[in-house]
């Protein structure tokens, strides 16, 4: 039964046979072809774009190198600064101290006044008078020592700002 229906079909069926397959040949020639086209029409735009990219992601690490190495500088500058300052203070605190006892003591002697007869003398050592101008003295140090102390960093903070905004500009321009 079976095989006298195939003997009487067979054309019929070979002939649907032979168009479903030429119909998915074509359909995949089709989309191989497509795909080819699309690849021609997007490959050297991405590839274009990665270029792009490598050369944009070189810049930004060449101006973040630029960056830290001024920063690095600048820091460097600070610290050597910092320690001038601190040698300075340290001179100022001592020429500071001596001038304000000396004064104290200058002072003393002008507006001497007499002993009470018969009273102990006064232990030798610091008068209250030399602990206070040794104070003062300390705090005009400290003062002007913070005083330099922050103009030495707005200066170099001044000039690092300066270096970066440079650096980032001309970043900007390429």
């Amino acid at each position: 039964m079976w095989f006298g229906l195939l003997a009487r079909f067979w054309p019929y069926l070979a002939g649907a046979a032979l168009i479903l397959c030429a119909g998915l040949y074509l359909h995949h020639r089709g989309y191989e072809s497509g795909f080819a086209a699309s690849e021609g029409k997007w490959q050297p735009r991405f590839a274009k774009a990665e270029r792009e990219l490598d050369a944009a992601n070189a810049r930004t690490r060449m101006t973040e190198a630029e960056s830290n190495l001024a920063s690095a500088e600048s820091q460097r500058r600070i610290d050597e600064t910092q320690k001038l300052l601190d040698v300075r203070t340290a001179d100022y605190d001592g020429r500071l101290r001596s001038l304000s006892v000396r004064l104290s003591a200058a002072s003393a002697n002008r507006c001497e006044v007499p002993a009470v007869p018969g009273s102990s003398a006064e232990a030798a050592g610091a008068s209250e008078s030399d602990q206070r101008a040794a104070e003062v003295g300390s705090r005009i140090a400290g003062i002007g020592a913070d005083c330099e102390s922050d103009a030495a960093r707005l200066a170099e903070w001044q000039r690092w700002y300066t270096e970066q905004r440079t650096i980032f500009s001309e970043a900007h321009t390429h």
